[in-house]
């Protein structure tokens, strides 16, 4: 999501539509779910949830960070090597029990997201050649 929001932006302009902005946050932990008789929608509630609501808005948009609570258990996932996580103190001034953490792509998965996006601009260029 991070890395599509320029080809998304420059899409929605093309339309006349207005940029948008997100932020993503992530939590681990339990959930608990909940249903209604008269619903087919599942709500989720527990801690869990509600640090990963709480944290949402201490980044900034288009940023991503995660709640300690999977910062330390990605240590254990293969997949995690391909980010950096930077440790926020987004205001010094105040204790606060929230530690959180910005997540970026390390360089050699930056390189690798540019080289997809050129090669999806290629590919775009080339497809709209083809249909005149």
């Amino acid at each position: 999501m991070i890395y599509a929001n320029s080809p998304l932006k420059e899409n929605l302009i093309e339309y006349g539509l207005p940029s948008i902005s997100y932020r993503l946050s992530a939590n681990y932990g339990l959930v608990e779910f909940a249903t209604s008789s008269n619903s087919n929608c599942v709500d989720l509630f527990w801690p869990t949830v509600n640090i990963c609501s709480k944290i949402n808005h201490l980044t900034l948009p288009n940023q991503r960070v995660i709640y300690k609570n999977l910062y330390d258990f990605r240590k254990e996932l293969a997949f995690f090597k391909n980010y950096r996580f930077e440790q926020i103190n987004y205001n010094p001034n105040i204790h606060s029990e929230y530690i959180i953490y910005h997540i970026q792509f390390t360089p050699d998965q930056i390189q690798k997201q540019q080289h997809q996006q050129k090669e999806n601009n290629i590919h775009k260029q080339s497809k709209s050649k083809n249909i005149f």
